[in-house]
């Protein structure tokens, strides 16, 4: 993100008015009201998806909690993150015997 030069974000400065600090003067006159408008409803939009989503992570960990040690090692694998983690638990469980072969996993996973 851009700092003005007392260190405040420009983007949300810039939606509420035209700002004379150096970095934002470049801008001044290109961004029109409905400019400001249109960034001001993705600047909300983003901070709702945001709230969103760490709504969504808190409903996530309780029934991950008894899978705790099998979410931690496939988060351990590059590429793995958490939510790739808690997916593969969710489709496929821990109990990995149920599956004939690596091949009926793999299917299991298309």
């Amino acid at each position: 993100m851009a700092f003005s030069l007392s260190r405040k974000p420009i983007l949300p400065i810039t939606l509420e008015r035209e700002i004379r600090t150096p970095p934002a003067l470049s801008i001044n006159g290109r961004i029109r009201r409905h400019h400001r408008d249109m960034l001001r409803y993705h600047w909300r939009h983003m901070g709702y998806l945001k709230e969103t989503i760490e709504e969504l992570e808190k409903q996530i960990d309780p029934p991950l909690s008894p899978d705790r040690k099998e979410v931690e090692l496939l988060d351990g694998i590059p590429g793995v993150n958490k939510a790739a983690a808690a997916t593969f638990i969710a489709g496929m469980g821990v109990n990995l015997t149920v599956f004939k072969s690596a091949k009926h996993l793999a299917h299991g996973l298309v």
